[in-house]
């Protein structure tokens, strides 16, 4: 499964973990945020939970910057 099945794709674009950059912050929502986190970390794998999802969250965002650019064209 991917970041895109659990947050809609314009809560993908207004958030980030920490609240950077004029986002919102994942971890505002410390219940929720565990989940992830945990979820991630129990699918095993090389990286840190929390270093996966910002990787996952910046791939999502890029997605769906180029789709909303191609759809200027």
């Amino acid at each position: 499964m991917s970041i895109k099945g659990v947050l809609a794709e314009h809560l993908l674009c207004d958030f980030n973990i920490d609240g950077v950059n004029g986002k919102k912050a994942l971890k505002g929502f410390p219940g929720f945020f565990s989940v992830i986190v945990d979820t991630i970390s129990a699918l095993g794998g090389q990286l840190l939970a929390e270093k996966a999802l910002a990787h996952a969250l910046s791939c999502a965002k890029n997605n769906a910057n180029k789709k909303k650019n191609k759809n200027k064209c």
